[in-house]
């Protein structure tokens, strides 16, 4: 199949996956439990006891919101999608046409400077990976995931699994010498970096999309959204062994965090948005922010969790929102979301997705 009809009929089929983006709602979390490792279900979210805060509340007269405003490094970019950081640069996917091979791979130092492309021609490229031995960058686009040679600015194909590129919700990790894929569609891959084979570690079931795989230890965690058997799922990151499912719930997830010994993700859509952590070992979960749009990305800065929400229309500062002590609090400065956020060495490294040529980068502090 050639690659613009690959990405058409691929592209079509978000519409129906990817329902948010056409004011569809998918499915909530029920709230009821999750189960851990096939024992007995937690007691899942109660609501009438967890510990959130509604979206744009804080905790109190005593902790005002603090705007972050952060530093720029770049602007008047399009919209900027996925971010990563090695120890020199920052590099990003950006692209104002998800249906035609425009996307590109631009990178910046992290000092800020001249914006360098570093590869062209994708087709709604997302997710992106730095392996932090070789410095080669790795990017998912509707066709496949793609070894960038910076030098020459070309790229390779290391594995063609069909992607769902386009909805903003893959993701990519480098383990070793091989890059672990959620591919936004049923898939979770591993694929080695020199391209010299690939093998599928998990194919969620029909009408299922494979979301936000994360390392820890020698596990490869990640989501199973919508389909009949959602929730949070681990597998051995070498494929020695089948996935098992660790918690029945979200039933729609977007992004998965392992912050220590606890699990945080973000689920839900349209105002029912949330982000919920809970036990990494099991046990019951709690909402720590609600009433979002369609939550993204999170990672964890001090003492505090940094996400990004889904906005439309102009810029505003609820793009960013913070979780900590006060509440949860829109944090600046104005951009159009999702985008991405990435932290590296205690920088918090994000993104907006400003499709008339406003996007940037920016850090904080």
């Amino acid at each position: 199949m050639s690659t613009p009809l690959r990405s058409t009929l691929i592209i079509a089929a978000v519409l129906a996956l990817a329902g948010w983006g056409c004011g569809a709602t998918p499915p909530s979390s029920s709230g009821d439990g999750g189960t851990f490792d096939g024992g007995a279900t937690d007691a899942g979210v109660d609501d009438a006891t967890d510990g959130g805060f509604d979206a744009g509340t804080d905790g109190g007269e005593d902790c005002p919101p603090a705007p972050q405003e952060g530093t720029p490094l770049a602007s008047n970019l399009p919209a900027v999608r996925r971010l990563a950081v090695d120890d020199t640069f920052v590099y990003a996917t950006v692209s104002n046409d998800f249906s035609n091979n425009v996307g590109r791979v631009i990178r910046i130092r992290r000092a800020g400077g001249l914006v360098e492309d570093v590869a062209e021609g994708l087709t709604a490229p997302d997710a992106i990976a730095v392996d932090p031995q070789s410095g080669v960058p790795f990017v998912l686009d509707m066709g496949g995931v793609w070894r960038v040679d910076v030098g020459s600015k070309t790229r390779t194909r290391i594995d063609s699994a069909v992607t769902l590129a386009v909805s903003g919700e893959s993701a990519l990790v480098v383990d070793g010498d091989a890059v672990l894929i959620a591919t936004g569609f049923r898939a979770l891959q591993r694929a080695k970096l020199d391209g010299s084979g690939s093998q599928t570690l998990f194919l969620a079931p029909a009408g299922s999309v494979v979301r936000g795989v994360t390392l820890h230890g020698a596990d490869a965690w990640f989501l199973v959204a919508q389909g009949p058997s959602p929730g949070i799922y681990r597998v051995p990151a070498d494929g020695s062994s089948e996935a098992v499912r660790v918690r029945n719930e979200p039933v729609d997830g977007h992004a998965l965090l392992i912050d220590g010994d606890t699990l945080v993700w973000s689920e839900g859509d349209s105002g029912d948005g949330r982000i919920v952590s809970a036990p990494l070992a099991g046990g019951p979960a709690t909402v720590l922010a609600s009433g979002l749009q369609h939550p993204f990305r999170i990672v964890r800065l001090g003492d505090a969790h940094y996400f990004k929400d889904t906005t439309r229309g102009p810029a505003v500062p609820e793009f960013l929102r913070r979780i900590d002590r006060c509440g949860v609090n829109a944090v600046g400065p104005k951009g159009v979301g999702p985008g991405d956020l990435v932290v590296k060495d205690g920088v918090m490294y994000f993104s907006s997705e400003d499709f008339t040529g406003q996007g940037f980068i920016s850090r904080l502090p």
